[in-house]
C-alpha cells in the first residue's frame, strides 16, 4: 500500500512515525510505502535550516517533542523518544558535528551550552531535530520492511475521485492509495488594499514588504536612519525587529537594574510599530511547568460543558462560555496575588471555587477595588487615554515594563501571566464547544473573532526577552510604538499612516506588513489548494447567521474523525486526508507543536489518521 504525505514538516514526520509504529505493532501481510513530498527540505518551510538563528520559537524547549508518550489518549502503540531539550543534551552535539557543513549547524554547535531547560530555542535548530528524527524513522522503517522516501518537489494537483490517486508534481506524477496533506501556512492572493499599496509602491519607488514569512523577506532595501512603519505587533513583528537591529550590528547589554540597554550600530532605521489594537502580544512567562504540568479547571470543566450542552445535544451561549473562561483566569489571578501577599490561599481558593462572582468574593476576602481582575483592562489597558495623549511613549513603556515584570514571576506564580497561560492547558475543553457544534452560528462567529483575538493577545506571545528588547529599543529612540487603530493610506507619492490618536500620524517611504498570510482557502495561491478548491474537492466552512448574512471562515472542511476531505457537494473523499493549519477555524488551535506528557492534539490526530489508513492493510 502506498501512502503519500504532502509536506515534510513536523506534522507529516509525526504522521510517518505513527504509520510505522502502528504497522510494526500489527502483524501484516501487506507492504507499506511512505513518500514525503515537499518543495522545502525535511523540516519544512517554517523551520528551514538556513534562516536567521536569532529567530526564536515561542515555547520553552522542554515543552516541545515529536514523540508520543503514555499520556496520549490514542489507540496506537507508544514510541518514546527524547523531547527537544533532551535531544539537545544527548544527541545534538554528535549530530551537529556530523552535519557541520549544513546551514547553521556550526553556529548551534557553539551555542548548545547556552540552552537551559526553559530556554526558547531557535526555529532553525528545530530543523536539525526534525532531520535527526527522520533519520531515526528511516532506520525503523528499513527494519520493519517499510519503504520511506522523501522527494523534494511541489505538489500541484491530485487527480481521481477515489483511490488510487494520481499526485501531480513539478517533477512527475506519483500514484497513491492514500494521500495526507499537511500544508501549513500558504501564501495568499493580495487583498485589494495590499494590491493597491504594492502598485502604488512600484509606481513611486517605495519599499513595500508584503505579508510573508519573515525569514524570506528582504529588508536590505530599507535604508539606515529612514523611518519604516511595521504594521502588525504579532510574532512576525519581533522577527523584523531583530533583523533591523541586532542583524544590523546593534547589541543589547544587561544593566544592573535587570533591564536591557541597546547599543546602536548606526545602521538601523527608525522603526514605527503599530497595529489595530496597538498592543504587542503578551510576553510568555518564565516557564515553571515541567512535563505534564497542566492547570486543572474549576469552572470550564468537561463535566460542566457536558451539562450545558446536554452531552452535545444543545448549544451554549457564547456569553456563558466566556464567563466560565474568565472565572478560570480570575481564580488563578486572585490565588497568585494572595500568595504574593502571604495571605491564606487555601481559604481564598475554597471561597472562589464556590463563587458565582469571583470579583465580589475577592472584595469580601480583603482585596481592594484597584486589585480586581478586569478583562477590559487586558484588552484596552489605556482606556481612552491613548486616543488623546501627546506622550504615548510613557504609556507604552509603563505597559511593557509591567508585562516584563509579571512574566518574570513565572507561568505558575505570576498573577496575570499564569492566568493568561492557563488557556494553553485547557484547549481541549474549549474544543468541545467549537468542534462539537456547541455554539449557534452567531456565537461561533463571536468565538472565532472576539475570543480568538483575546487568545492570541494573552497566550501565543513571544519569549519575555523580546518584550525586554522592544522596551530597550523604545528607550534608545530606535523604535516608536504607535497608538491603536493604525491605518495605511497614501499621499501624492508616499505612504500616509494614521492612528486613532490624531497626534500620531506618519508619512513614510518604507512599509512592512508584519504577518503571515491569513488562513483562507479562498485566497490561497498554493497551486494544490487552488486546484482542489476550483475542482470542488476542497471547500471551506461558512455559516448562515441570524441576520441571513453568511460568515465565511476560509477554513478547510474535513471529516473530524478521519480527516478525509469533504467536497463542495458533501462527498467524503475516501483516502484523501488533510489536517493542521488549513483547517483552522473549522478545527481549533491547530498551529502549535506537541507538548510532552500533555495528551497533545497533534499526536492524537496523527495516530487516528495512521490507523484509518492502515485499516486497509491486511492483518494476518
Amino acid at each position: 500500500m502506498k501512502t503519500i504525505l504532502v509536506g515534510a514538516g513536523p506534522r507529516s514526520l509525526i504522521l510517518a512515525e505513527r504509520l510505522i509504529s502502528n504497522y510494526e505493532h500489527e502483524a501484516t501481510t501487506d507492504s507499506l510505502s511512505i513518500q514525503l513530498i515537499d518543495p522545502y527540505a525535511i523540516g519544512g518551510r517554517v523551520w528551514r535550516i538556513d534562516q536567521n538563528p536569532l529567530f526564536l520559537m515561542n515555547s520553552a524547549i522542554q515543552q516541545l517533542t515529536f514523540f508520543t508518550d503514555e499520556a496520549v489518549a490514542m489507540a496506537g502503540p507508544v514510541h518514546n523518544g527524547p523531547n527537544f531539550y533532551e535531544w539537545v543534551q544527548t544527541e545534538a552535539p554528535a549530530y551537529l558535528a556530523a552535519h557541520a557543513d549544513q546551514g547553521t549547524a556550526s553556529y548551534f554547535l557553539n551555542h548548545l551550552n547556552d540552552l537551559t531547560l526553559n530556554s526558547y530555542p531557535s526555529r532553525a535548530l528545530l530543523n536539525f531535530y526534525a532531520n535527526w528524527y527522520y533519520e531515526q524513522l528511516q532506520t525503523r522503517a528499513q527494519a520493519a520492511g517499510i519503504e520511506l522516501t522523501y522527494t523534494q518537489a511541489e505538489v500541484t494537483d491530485i487527480h481521481n475521485d477515489q483511490p488510487p490517486y494520481t499526485v501531480v508534481t513539478n517533477v512527475g506524477d506519483f500514484t497513491a492509495d492514500h494521500v495526507v496533506m499537511a500544508l501549513g501556512h500558504s501564501s495568499n492572493r493580495p487583498t485589494p488594499e495590499e494590491a493597491q499599496l504594492a502598485a502604488f509602491a512600484a509606481e513611486h519607488n517605495l519599499n513595500y514588504i508584503q505579508a510573508q514569512h519573515p525569514a524570506e523577506a528582504d529588508l536590505s532595501t530599507i535604508p539606515a536612519d529612514e523611518a519604516v512603519v511595521i504594521r502588525g505587533l504579532g510574532l512576525s513583528f519581533f522577527d523584523y525587529m531583530i533583523q533591523l537591529t541586532i542583524q544590523r550590528g546593534g547589541h543589547f547589554e544587561p544593566t544592573s537594574a535587570g533591564t536591557l540597554r541597546y547599543h546602536a550600530s548606526g545602521l538601523e532605521p527608525h522603526i514605527i510599530a503599530g497595529s489595530r489594537s496597538g498592543l504587542p502580544l503578551h510576553a510568555k512567562g518564565i516557564n515553571q511547568k515541567t512535563q505534564g504540568t497542566r492547570y486543572r479547571t474549576h469552572f470550564l470543566t468537561e463535566a460542566k460543558l457536558a451539562e450545558l450542552t446536554a452531552n452535545g445535544q444543545q448549544t451554549v451561549p457564547y456569553a456563558t462560555f466566556k464567563a466560565l473562561f474568565v472565572a478560570e483566569m480570575e481564580y488563578v489571578y486572585y490565588t497568585n496575588l494572595a500568595k504574593e501577599r502571604a495571605w491564606d490561599v487555601t481559604a481564598l481558593a475554597a471561597q472562589l471555587v464556590n463563587s458565582t462572582d469571583l470579583n465580589a468574593t475577592a472584595l469580601e476576602f480583603g482585596f481592594a477595588a484597584s486589585d480586581l481582575f478586569d478583562l477590559a483592562k487586558v484588552t484596552h489597558p489605556f482606556g481612552t487615554e491613548d486616543e488623546t495623549t501627546t506622550d504615548y511613549e510613557t504609556l507604552i513603556e509603563r505597559y511593557l515594563a509591567f508585562d516584563v515584570e509579571d512574566a518574570g514571576k513565572g507561568n505558575l506564580d505570576a498573577p496575570l501571566t499564569a492566568a493568561f497561560d492557563l488557556i494553553r492547558d485547557i484547549r481541549d475543553n474549549i474544543r468541545i464547544l467549537i468542534e462539537g457544534n456547541g455554539f449557534t452560528n452567531d456565537d461561533r462567529k463571536k468565538f472565532l473573532t472576539e475570543f480568538n483575538a483575546l487568545s492570541s493577545l494573552i497566550s501565543v506571545g513571544p519569549p519575555r526577552i523580546r518584550i525586554q528588547q522592544m522596551l530597550a529599543l523604545i528607550e534608545a529612540g530606535i523604535l516608536e510604538a504607535a497608538p491603536a487603530g493604525l491605518k495605511v493610506g497614501i499621499t501624492a507619492d508616499k505612504f500616509f499612516v494614521s492612528t486613532d490618536n490624531p497626534n500620531y500620524e506618519y508619512i513614510v517611504t518604507n512599509l512592512v506588513e508584519a504577518r503571515l498570510g491569513a488562513i483562507d482557502l479562498h485566497r490561497s495561491t498554493n497551486p494544490l489548494e487552488a486546484n482542489l478548491r476550483d475542482e470542488g474537492v476542497m471547500t471551506s466552512a461558512s455559516y448562515l447567521l441570524s441576520d441571513q448574512s453568511v460568515y465565511s471562515t476560509g477554513a478547510l472542511i474535513v471529516d473530524r474523525q478521519t480527516f478525509e476531505l469533504i467536497t463542495s457537494t458533501g462527498h467524503r473523499m475516501a483516502g484523501l486526508h488533510a489536517y493542521g493549519v488549513p483547517t483552522e477555524k473549522y478545527m481549533w488551535f491547530t498551529t502549535s507543536l506537541p507538548r510532552p506528557y500533555g495528551n497533545d492534539r497533534m499526536l492524537r490526530d496523527a495516530d487516528n489518521i495512521a490507523r484509518t489508513i492502515l485499516t486497509a492493510v491486511e492483518v494476518r
